[in-house]
């Protein structure tokens, strides 16, 4: 039988596929060799992929070639030139390590040279540095030819600033859509609003360059940092003139206050209050999350969790004639945070302490020599958390920015078409976010979970002897390790919040029975207990009789 002539083919870019006269060609000389040596040509054909990266598995056709050489199935193979197989030195030199490992001759169109030959070696290598030397050459010349384009003005950088767009003759032009946006996250900025303020006006309104319609700060900040709103950017160490975005002077007066932000020290002072348990607290009335609420009293703050359903529909609804306190949400009395606080913590301490199932976890029977840091299980919980209360940031603006465009499609019928592919992408981003979400809610349970014992165990006797001592930041910490959620309530004939703690864990009223009562060196098992309970706590606001 005659051998084989593996033949691989390879083009650098879309334009000489689809022109076909260099793959043609390839496979011709290759297809030609073969018969000048008797042997039988099988193509192996790649396409347009580039061949100066480092990562060999995005060429799916080279991974299986080389995969047929390391199973002895390649003895021949033909290559146009050595910088088919690839134009990375360090690539190189393990292809060729493959080839002299496994005896394979590579034919090209200078010649047949055998891997395991020293002289034949040298010169495959002597060709290979030669191709190194002519693709540096090639890149010097490109980076020379942009920088000259670049110098007349035109775009050479591949992503375009937002604001701008490509004119017909390739230089930067003003893009009518984007660019009053641009003027507006100036003039708000200049105005004094914040990054996450002009984040919320942006969210669900317009699309960044990616195509999102959730805007990160990070985005915005290099929006009103970037020079080309000014009127020019730097290439090369060049400055390239461009149509600017935005005056100078307004320019200059938002990028001073940005630099004098980065500098300024960290204002001293009373910290805010940080209402640990907000993210376990659900309505138990309507289903919604609770929210902080600060208010000042004869100038002393007042720290309060409510209803994040009774806040949004107040600010909605408090102009409107049939509005009246509690129509849209029963729970319309606030709970003291501290008081809250302070009950939760009683409750899981005195829950923990009787706890069989944490006695019996604190003498080691299911630690199974797992350990965790507690710093590190501290950072990624509190990552965990900044990452669900950002998401559900963004939910919630994509939403308002649903509702938004709806509004706006009847009174724009015209618009109609557009609006409905904006509010699909509104809704294609929505989706994403509920997943993400949803990722990040199962992480930081897991996470939870994980270490419960461990970090427990490590202050056990600790924490119960010095309960007292305890800062409530302690406290919130360990009540969100163990509780899942608290469902509030508010009963307004006994003018009692009624808070329903649920347990990861079940915890509550578990029990410890002895084999044998009289041979209790017989052992014994424990059973488990309950997830909820329920604690009453009465609430000091005096007009409860007038809420319907």
């Amino acid at each position: 039988m005659k051998e084989t002539l593996h033949i691989y083919t390879r083009v650098s870019t879309l334009t000489q596929k689809d022109e076909g006269t260099s793959l043609d060609e390839q496979k011709r000389l290759g297809i030609a060799k073969a018969k000048e040596l008797g042997m039988v040509p099988e193509v192996h054909e790649e396409g347009a992929k580039s061949g100066s990266g480092e990562n060999i598995a995005d060429r799916e056709v080279l991974t299986k070639v080389l995969s047929l050489i390391t199973q002895g199935e390649v003895k021949h193979l033909y290559v146009y030139h050595q910088d088919r197989l690839s134009r990375d030195s360090y690539v190189s030199a393990r292809i060729n390590y493959d080839l002299q490992k496994n005896g394979v001759e590579v034919h090209t169109s200078y010649g047949s040279y055998k891997s395991d030959s020293p002289q034949d070696k040298l010169m495959m290598g002597l060709i290979g540095l030669i191709a190194d030397y002519e693709n540096t050459l090639r890149s010097a010349r490109l980076k020379t030819g942009r920088y000259i384009r670049a110098k007349q003005g035109i775009w050479v950088l591949g992503t375009l600033p937002f604001g701008y767009r490509l004119g017909k003759n390739k230089k930067l032009a003003i893009d009518k859509v984007q660019s009053p946006w641009v003027k507006k996250m100036y003039e708000w900025y200049d105005k004094g609003m914040s990054l996450p303020e002009i984040k919320k006006r942006l969210d669900g309104k317009v699309e960044t360059n990616r195509g999102n319609v959730i805007w990160s700060m990070e985005s915005i900040r290099k929006i009103l940092s970037n020079t080309h709103h000014k009127g020019y950017y730097t290439y090369l160490g060049t400055e390239i003139p461009c149509v600017p975005n935005v005056d100078i002077g307004l320019w200059d007066s938002v990028n001073k206050e940005l630099e004098d932000k980065t500098s300024r020290r960290p204002i001293t002072g009373v910290k805010k209050y940080d209402y640990s348990l907000r993210p376990l607290m659900v309505c138990s009335d309507c289903g919604m999350n609770m929210i902080g609420q600060t208010k000042k009293r004869n100038g002393t703050p007042i720290y309060n969790y409510m209803c994040s359903s009774r806040d949004k529909t107040y600010k909605k609804g408090r102009h409107s004639p049939d509005w009246k306190r509690g129509k849209y949400c029963n729970n319309s009395i606030s709970i003291d945070s501290v008081r809250t606080e302070d009950v939760v913590w009683e409750t899981l301490s005195n829950i923990l302490k009787q706890s069989h199932q944490e006695k019996e976890k604190f003498k080691g029977l299911s630690l199974s020599g797992k350990k965790s840091g507690q710093k590190e299980k501290d950072k990624e919980t509190l990552y965990l958390r900044s990452e669900i209360e950002r998401i559900e940031s963004n939910v919630r603006r994509i939403e308002e920015g649903i509702s938004d465009k709806e509004i706006e499609k009847f009174s724009n019928p015209s618009q109609e078409k557009s609006i409905d592919r904006f509010i699909e992408k509104l809704n294609v981003s929505l989706n994403k976010e509920h997943l993400l979400l949803l990722e990040k809610q199962n992480n930081l349970s897991d996470l939870l979970n994980n270490d419960l014992w461990v970090d427990w165990v490590n202050n056990y006797q600790d924490t119960f002897k010095n309960l007292d001592l305890m800062s409530r930041k302690e406290r919130n910490e360990e009540v969100q390790k163990y509780v899942q959620s608290i469902g509030v309530s508010f009963d307004k004939d006994k003018r009692t919040h009624n808070l329903k703690l649920r347990l990861k864990l079940p915890l509550i009223g578990d029990n410890l029975e002895y084999k044998d009562k009289k041979k209790k060196s017989k052992g014994y098992k424990i059973s488990e207990g309950g997830h909820n309970t329920v604690v009453h706590l009465p609430s000091k606001v005096k007009n409860v009789s007038n809420i319907k």
